[in-house]
Formats: structure tokens, sequence, C-alpha cells
């Protein structure tokens, strides 16, 4: 069973957590929060890369 994974921030630090959480097995990636207007509704898989 893998844990459901939200990260709030995708700055310098958040985009960095974010992309190791989707490289884990045991962890799924489910939603992230923003407060920047230029990535709010951008799709995160395409932000991460």
């Amino acid at each position: 069973m893998a844990y459901r994974v939200l990260v709030w921030g995708l700055g310098a630090m958040g985009s960095g957590v974010a992309r190791n959480i989707v490289k884990k097995e045991d962890l799924r990636l489910v939603g992230a929060v923003e407060k920047d207007p230029e990535r709010i509704g951008k799709d995160l898989g395409e932000y991460l890369g």
C-alpha cells in the first residue's frame, strides 16, 4: 500500500521533494498546493519534468 502525499509549495525545496516522492514505490504524489499565479493550473507532471 502506498502512502498518498500532498506537497505544499513548489519552490526550489518543494519541487525537489515532489520529484523524490514520485521515485518512491511506497509513496504516491496525489497533488500540490501553490500560491504563485504562474504555477497555478499547470500540469504537475509537466512542471516537474
